[in-house]
């Protein structure tokens, strides 16, 4: 109903570590490092969860590490090859998963939005 309001209880906690972290030791919480991902939703600062032990599957967002820096890419699957695609006003800027620079450190589970 597009009427009806939230309901809040001073006696209501919410434990967002149980709700979004399944596994400690393979979730990273930080924030999205840049607007590559903008087409997913995902823009510069939003929380992201990322979980490393799920295996990506094609179109999933990823948190990448490249030539000593971070950022989002989209997960494809060409044939056998890997590729990371991102987004730029220009259009799709892809890499290969193969440069020995280039590693995927999660899949992202979890927006957590920035407010403007």
């Amino acid at each position: 109903n597009p009427d009806s309001q939230p309901s809040f209880s001073e006696n209501t906690s919410l434990d967002l570590n149980r709700l979004l972290i399944h596994d400690p030791l393979s979730s990273l919480i930080c924030s999205a490092p840049d607007d590559s991902a903008f087409s997913s939703g995902i823009k510069h600062g939003d929380m992201l969860i990322v979980n490393s032990k799920v295996p990506p599957k094609e179109s999933n967002v990823v948190l990448v590490r490249h030539n000593s820096s971070y950022s989002l890419r989209k997960f494809r699957m060409e044939g056998n090859a890997v590729t990371l695609s991102m987004d730029t006003p220009t259009g799709e800027v892809a890499y290969s998963l193969a440069d020995s620079e280039c590693c995927i450190l999660g899949v992202i589970q979890y927006v957590i939005k920035s407010l403007p």
